[in-house]
């Protein structure tokens, strides 16, 4: 896959050709398609979305080996909260919904419960994984990202503040950022390696693809957040530190 750094003035299209998985991140921008030949710049701005927070974006999915710009200490960190939140919204209440759906369809076309509830209670199993990984974040990083966002740009520390700053911490976050594509990984090879493919091959086909592209979704967003997040947010920490002193 091209690994060409994405610019400003690259076209959007281009952007897309390269790596057709980019599609659900411009959607949770409420980027549409139909953007003809214009840049990734220009789209931004005809949507009011920052440029330059879209191509760290962009570069750091696409891009296993991509070092992000000091621009990323200058990015919005409320708007990145609420893409990965989107993103979180989008894997729960469609991209599973969907799969779960498929699995089930598969069981009800009369193919053999061993085989389709051996594979749906493992799919199960997996969205309960990533439900509770969800949770925590928006349960306990991003209200600590949000009080540390407010005690920059107040520039005081109020008690309630102050306790949730101490009781928290990116390293913290980095220890405990869990491979969340890992039990896709076995379902697949469970599927690929174990299970005769049934009657219904397309079908069965068809969960098998959707599982790669959510594996793969699943780990350019983690990719995002090592990349992207983290840095961002350690540089806040540094920033508070001075404050409290």
């Amino acid at each position: 896959m091209e690994t060409r750094p994405i610019h400003l003035n690259t076209k959007m299209s281009d952007v897309v050709h390269r790596n057709y998985m980019v599609i659900p991140i411009l959607d949770r921008f409420g980027i549409r398609l139909g953007f003809g030949d214009k840049t990734v710049k220009e789209v931004c701005e005809k949507v009011g979305v920052d440029p330059c927070s879209l191509v760290e974006l962009l570069n750091a999915y696409t891009n296993a080996d991509y070092i992000p710009s000091d621009y990323v200490k200058k990015m919005d960190v409320l708007a990145l909260i609420d893409y990965l939140k989107q993103t979180h919204s989008n894997y729960l209440e469609e991209w599973v919904v969907n799969i779960e759906s498929m699995i089930e369809d598969l069981k009800r076309l009369g193919e053999d419960e061993r085989y389709t509830d051996l594979i749906l209670n493992f799919f199960k199993g997996y969205r309960s994984e990533l439900t509770t990984h969800i949770e925590r974040e928006e349960r306990i990083v991003f209200p600590y990202i949000k009080t540390l966002h407010e005690v920059i740009e107040s520039g005081a520390v109020s008690a309630e503040k102050r306790e949730v700053i101490d009781s928290y911490s990116m390293k913290e976050f980095e220890e405990d950022h869990d491979d969340i594509a890992m039990k896709l990984k076995d379902l697949k090879n469970i599927m690929i390696k174990y299970i005769i493919s049934p009657e219904n091959t397309m079908q069965y086909y068809a969960i098998i693809q959707e599982l790669f592209k959510l594996e793969e979704d699943v780990e350019y967003h983690t990719r995002v957040e090592d990349k992207i997040l983290i840095p961002r947010v350690i540089f806040m920490e540094d920033k508070i530190k001075k404050i409290i002193q």
